[in-house]
Formats: structure tokens, C-alpha cells, sequence
């Protein structure tokens, strides 16, 4: 969850030092509660545009009832993928500032997809068309990439002769970031069902940053940390992209 708004610009940057330099396990349960409080709010926001004629309140009219529950149904997901994150998958530190902005960034797409969703903004595409189903088809694969790829990790963490080596098998294979492509792969799928073209440029933004910015920074972490053995990794195995780069 906390890949997904990383900018190239100094914040970004100043956010993603501290989330390296607090990669030591810890707890952050007032983070975590406020990320949490934060999304869910943007969820229940969404459920009342859609199901509560909450579009007309606002000034919209539901022109494309399926899309907008596709585009719902996207969020809960997200919103699921998030509650696992948190209270599941991360042990370290979250830095309050990298709570407060990643979670605003999630909460403002999950309310702006369902407004876009609606087929009453431009451009106003009808009703269930066949990219709305491939869109969530690719939010499935993305979320399965993203949150399999980090169980898949913590689980083989838990063997004691794994501590302190660097994960490398499983999806781990494919792709050096391969949680960072599902988001991308996820967000993808997610503008595709809201039928806004114009919005791609946030995939490919996200791309940008995780493959140029937040990547490398990462790999300088993690070739501090496990040296040889990540080297030997990092010869091998795609960076961002299975099979392609």
C-alpha cells in the first residue's frame, strides 16, 4: 500500500529516507490507525455516492450504475489489501508523515475514481463495456502481485534459516519490485474501469517513480544489507517488469 504515491520531488524523497532508516521492526499503531481511519472513511464516502444517491447530492447524475460498483468493489479491495498491510504484513516503523500522505492520496482516488465512474464526467462513455471487466480483471492480478508477492515473503522470513537473507524465490523471482508492479498493474486496471482515459498518466507516473526514484533507493538499501547476495540477485532477475526489464 505505501508504494503507491512516492513522488520524485524532495517530499517524496524526504518520506521515502525515513521509511528506509526505519526499517528496524517496530510499532506504529497511531499510524496505523490514522492510515486505516483515513482510507475507510474515503470507502464509506464512495458507498455513498454509489448506493446512497450521494452522485445526485453532489451534483452528478449515475449514468453508468455498473461501472460505478466496479469501481467500488476496486476500493474495497484496496481498502481489504490495506487492513492486511498494516496490521499484517508491516513490521516496521511508518513515519506519521508517510501515513498522513500516502492515505490521502488513496482516500482522494478512491472517492475521485467513483466520481469519474459515474459516466456523467467527460469523457461520458455508456455502460458496461468490455475494457470495465478487463480493468477489474487487472486490479485482481495487480492486488494478487502485490499482497501475494509480501506474504510470500514474511512467511518465508518466519524460517529461521532465512533470517537475514534476502528473498528471492517465489514471485520474488520475476522481478526485483515485483509488489511495485502489481500497484502499477492494480492502478492500471482501476483507471480502465472509471472508462477516463486521460487519467493514465497516474500508472505511468507510478511506473516512472518506482523504476527511476523510489526503486533505486530501495536497491541501495537492500545492497548495504545483504551485499554478495543481493548483487547475485539483482544479475539475475528483471527489475520492475517480468520478463521485460
Amino acid at each position: 500500500v505505501g508504494d503507491v504515491i512516492m513522488t520524485a520531488g524532495e517530499r517524496g524523497k524526504r518520506i521515502l529516507a525515513a521509511t528506509l532508516q526505519g526499517r528496524q521492526r517496530g510499532s506504529a499503531p497511531t499510524q496505523k490507525l490514522v492510515f486505516a481511519g483515513v482510507t475507510g472513511t474515503a470507502l464509506l464516502t464512495a458507498a455513498w455516492l454509489v448506493l446512497a444517491d450521494g452522485l445526485s447530492t453532489v451534483g452528478l447524475e449515475q449514468r453508468a450504475p455498473v461501472r460505478c460498483r466496479l469501481s467500488l468493489a476496486c476500493a474495497a479491495m484496496y481498502q481489504m489489501r490495506t487492513l492486511v498491510t498494516l496490521f499484517y504484513l508491516l513490521q516496521r516503523r511508518m513515519p506519521m508523515a508517510e501515513a498522513v500522505s500516502v492515505s490521502t492520496f488513496v482516500a482522494l482516488w478512491m472517492v475521485g475514481a467513483t466520481l469519474l465512474a459515474s459516466g456523467d464526467v467527460w469523457p461520458r462513455v455508456p455502460d458496461e463495456q468490455w475494457s470495465d471487466w478487463v480493468g477489474l480483471v487487472l486490479v485482481l492480478v495487480g492486488s494478487f502481485l502485490n499482497t501475494a508477492s509480501e506474504v510470500q515473503r514474511k512467511w518465508w522470513k518466519t524460517h529461521e534459516e532465512n533470517r537475514g537473507h534476502c528473498c528471492t524465490v517465489g514471485l520474488w523471482r520475476l522481478a526485483m519490485h515485483i509488489n511495485y508492479f502489481g500497484d502499477v498493474v492494480l492502478f492500471s486496471g482501476w483507471v480502465v474501469v472509471t472508462a477516463a482515459w486521460w487519467m493514465a498518466w497516474l500508472p505511468v507516473l507510478m511506473a516512472y517513480n518506482f523504476a527511476f526514484h523510489q526503486g533505486p533507493e530501495l536497491d541501495e538499501y537492500l545492497a548495504k544489507r545483504y551485499g554478495d547476495e543481493f548483487d547475485k540477485w539483482q544479475r539475475s532477475t528483471k527489475k520492475l517488469i517480468p520478463f521485460v526489464w
